[in-house]
């Protein structure tokens, strides 16, 4: 249990300690020209089409709507792709993975581009982008969207689809319609906005740990995969898990042999005191213990 809330409170540090001065959306909008237009009234057209999108952190949503760029899955990338070239009014809703809320929504500004961005959490994964507009930003609950789903909208969970999810029309205004009444509440603390210098410091600290073997190796992966963006596959990735798989399997052997030298000792009476207590002491295992006593017992009836 504790492993799992410390991991769900890196992937989601939105409840983080706070010791600074609490940001102001309109500082942000001047900072970073991504957000100029966040938290207005958007028009949202009636043939949009609308994504749920997923993400391992809350800090690569941070990142996506501060440069306005995103990016997936090469099978995401195409389908994504694809929908814009067919439509441009495509809608993204952002959700973090574990979250049971949503933090962003986003407008598609561009199709499929092979520019990369080196500084998502996780390094040499994801490569290529799309050109964004931030629309809005906030932590809406599932919980809330329960409350006041409707009926004829049907009774999905919708932070729970998988990524890149299409949605009807309908969910989807439903979803940024929640998001305007959130932001409307007069006494509302925005805790995405509050979390930004946070998000900005480990940021910095991402960059400053990229050394130059990560920029070589970066380069080298951009190049394949400016070959066959949509069929591109991570093998410095795929390499690493490998590495990792073999790890635990040496590991994993190295405990089945020592089990088995372990577990193949025959002991037909118990141990004394001295073999019992001298150092190093391994004790037995219990079935064995008890079979040791059932042949004693045997034993000394067949005598009797």
């Amino acid at each position: 249990m504790k492993n799992k809330q410390m991991k769900s409170k890196h992937n989601y540090p939105i409840n983080d300690p706070i010791s600074y001065d609490l940001p102001t959306l309109e500082s942000l909008k001047k900072q970073y020209v991504g957000l100029a237009e966040v938290n207005q009234n958007a028009q949202i057209k009636e043939n949009g089409i609308f994504l749920i999108l997923r993400s391992a952190s809350l800090d690569n949503i941070h990142k996506g709507m501060k440069y306005g760029l995103w990016t997936s899955t090469p099978k995401s990338n195409q389908k994504i792709d694809n929908l814009f070239k067919s439509n441009d009014n495509v809608y993204l809703l952002y959700t973090v993975v574990g979250s049971k809320s949503f933090q962003a929504v986003a407008k598609l500004q561009s199709g499929f581009r092979t520019e990369s961005f080196k500084y998502w959490d996780e390094p040499l994964k994801w490569f290529g982008s799309f050109e964004i507009k931030c629309l809005y930003l906030g932590e809406l609950k599932q919980k809330t969207l329960d409350e006041k789903q409707q009926a004829d909208l049907g009774q999905i969970v919708l932070t729970d689809q998988t990524d890149c999810t299409e949605i009807n029309s309908n969910l989807g205004k439903f979803v940024i319609q929640c998001f305007k009444d959130l932001l409307a509440e007069p006494d509302y603390k925005n805790p995405f906005v509050h979390q930004f210098p946070n998000m900005d410091s480990r940021e910095q600290a991402i960059k400053d740990s990229r050394t130059e073997d990560f920029e070589q190796q970066f380069e080298q992966q951009q190049k394949i995969f400016e070959k066959s963006p949509f069929e591109y596959k991570n093998q410095y990735r795929k390499q690493q898990q490998l590495r990792q798989m073999q790890k635990y399997a040496d590991q994993m052997m190295y405990m089945n042999a020592y089990n088995n030298q372990y577990y193949q000792q025959q002991y037909f009476y118990p141990p004394n005191y001295q073999q019992q207590y001298q150092y190093p002491y391994q004790p037995q295992p219990f079935y064995q213990q008890q079979r040791q006593y059932r042949k004693r017992d045997n034993r000394d009836r067949q005598q009797d």
